[in-house]
């Protein structure tokens, strides 16, 4: 668990995470820089439960994505649970993942359904998907097998094994988006559709969802403030450090390949998809580089290739590079 100013529901996570109905062996605890009381929480809550927490106070902050990554090194546990500070467990949700893993010695990464509610814990009828689904046929586009390979990491548990393959953490991903990408390539992955959770959002919540926590047209508001030429670079260094990543493992030879999200199940198979991806967002870059006048001619010849289907969201990509200031 990563912690930054929860004071406000951090106790009810702790106490769920505590009333599990297979308890837990280890709590590791990372408070990046907290400016309230969490850390005073945290050492009450390790006091009343003697040998099961382990804290870790950041002198500087590193931010969520590089927090859960020293959380993750720091586990001496088999299998990892990621948690948010806000969040509320059911009480068998340790024990359904578990018994997942204990029942499938294949399986590597386990997500779980989680009910969407407000900051009151009231529901507010959307239910998030594990995502990792059984599929007949492996999606169509490189962009539709990302996001059947996706789930949020307060839903995801992993074996203490795949950490050799997801280290180091890439600080232009997310930790969650990074651990599924690279699991869905090597690993089997399961997904349990019984919600297990409550997946809290209120104002603070650390990163925004614009189909979780917006209507449709505030949908469009927050899609049109996230449209700068910085993004671009910034999805660029993205697939760089993935591709680098990908190739280490494969260098070293620690991995199995998936044949569902690997593309083809080769090892060039997952390093050409990977850098069709990179080339893909380096012309992107070179296209909004240009003044907008010259942006159509070029953009359209990527159309008519289907790569803004194949890894973006089509046509609306298409429009958005042609006027993304």
């Amino acid at each position: 668990m990563c912690t930054y100013n929860g004071v406000r529901f951090l106790p009810e996570q702790l106490r769920s995470i505590a009333a599990q109905s297979v308890p837990v062996q280890e709590i590791v605890i990372c408070d990046d820089c907290s400016e309230d009381e969490t850390c005073g929480i945290i050492e009450s809550f390790s006091r009343e439960h003697p040998g099961l927490v382990r804290f870790q106070r950041n002198s500087t902050r590193l931010g969520g994505s590089q927090n859960f990554a020293q959380a993750i090194s720091l586990c001496q546990g088999d299998i990892i649970f990621l948690s948010d500070q806000d969040d509320v467990w059911l009480p068998t949700k340790v024990e359904r993942m578990a018994g997942l893993f204990a029942s499938d010695d294949t399986c590597a990464v386990v997500s779980v359904a989680a009910i969407v509610t407000d900051e009151n814990l009231k529901p507010t009828g959307k239910t998030l998907s594990p995502m990792f689904q059984t599929i007949n046929e492996k999606p169509s586009t490189f962009s539709a097998r990302i996001h059947q390979s996706s789930a949020y990491g307060c839903t995801l548990a992993f074996r203490a094994s795949l950490s050799s393959l997801i280290s180091p953490i890439s600080p232009h991903w997310w930790h969650d988006n990074w651990i599924c990408f690279i699991a869905s390539r090597f690993t089997e992955i399961r997904g349990i559709e019984e919600p297990l959770m409550f997946f809290r959002r209120h104002r603070a919540s650390a990163g925004t969802n614009d189909k979780l926590d917006f209507g449709p047209f505030g949908q469009l508001i927050a899609a049109a403030k996230r449209s700068r030429r910085i993004d671009y670079e910034h999805d660029l260094q993205k697939w760089q450090d993935m591709k680098q990543q990908l190739k280490k493992i494969i260098d070293e030879g620690k991995f199995t390949v998936n044949l569902r999200y690997g593309a083809s199940g080769s090892k060039n198979a997952i390093l050409d998809e990977v850098q069709a991806r990179l080339e893909f967002a380096q012309t992107r870059l070179d296209i909004v580089a240009k003044s907008r006048p010259l942006r159509l001619v070029p953009a359209l010849r990527v159309f008519l290739t289907g790569h803004y289907s194949e890894f973006a969201s089509g046509w609306k990509s298409f429009v958005k590079d042609l006027f993304i200031a």
